[in-house]
Parts: C-alpha cells; sequence; structure tokens
C-alpha cells in the first residue's frame, strides 16, 4: 500500500526529473512489485541465496538493514552517480536513522516512536501519510 500523501511525493520527485530508488530490507520479489506499481527507476533489496533450485533460508549479499542499508546506499551512489547533496530518503523506522544520516534531506514518514524523538531531535522533516 502506497498512500496517496506518498504517491504525490514520489510524482514530485518524478517530475522534478529526480532518481527514484527503492531502498529496502524487503525481500526482492516484494521490492519488485513495487517498483513496477510505482514506475521507479530500480531497486536494492534483499535476495535470498538459492542452491540447486531452493531458497536456503539465507539472505545473499548485504542485507539493507540497519548499517547494512548505509553500505548498500553506497554502493547505490555509485552505481547511479547519485549525488549526497540533492539525495531525498523516506523512512519509518529507527533502523534507517544510519542512512538517513548520510543524506542532505531526510523525511520520516510515519515514524516508529523511536524515529519520530530521533527525527525532531535532528530537526528532520516528518510526514504523517494517511489512507484516504
Amino acid at each position: 500500500m502506497v498512500f496517496p500523501t506518498m504517491q504525490s511525493r514520489i510524482e514530485r520527485h518524478r517530475d522534478a526529473g529526480d532518481l527514484l530508488l527503492l531502498l529496502t530490507g524487503s525481500l526482492d520479489v516484494i521490492a519488485e512489485c513495487f517498483v513496477r506499481h510505482l514506475n521507479l527507476d530500480g531497486q536494492q533489496s534483499a535476495h535470498l541465496q538459492v542452491r540447486n533450485g531452493r531458497c536456503t533460508g539465507r539472505v545473499e549479499g548485504i542485507l539493507p538493514y540497519g548499517l547494512g542499508k548505509l553500505e548498500v546506499l553506497r554502493m547505490l551512489r555509485q552505481r547511479f552517480d547519485v549525488d549526497q547533496g540533492s539525495s531525498w530518503l523516506y523512512a519509518n523506522v529507527y533502523s534507517d536513522r544510519f542512512v538517513m544520516n548520510a543524506v542532505e534531506h531526510p523525511v520520516a514518514v510515519n515514524p516508529d516512536r523511536r524515529l519520530r524523538a530521533y527525527a525532531l531531535r535532528h530537526h528532520w522533516m516528518t510526514v504523517q501519510a494517511q489512507r484516504r
């Protein structure tokens, strides 16, 4: 589900010519659905390891979660030649504070309690996106 407030923000970024990437710890099969639905430019997500045609239950590569998400952000910046000074990042959980600190424009969206407090201390924009 994508709240109308966030759909509107995505469209404003698209109209501005911004590169739209999804960076998530969710599985790639889920992330790819969002990328198609929102017409995003790319994504980096968790990818399950497959051996002999079966999922092992292990993540292959870096898990985009916590500090791992920060490392993946660095890789995406290199791959897509992204300028840190013009980057926006929308997140909703406290574990994303590391990656949010690495962008010029962090936005806490429907943040959990700990992220809300952290965002307020750092004077970050906070958005309460709601269903229609």
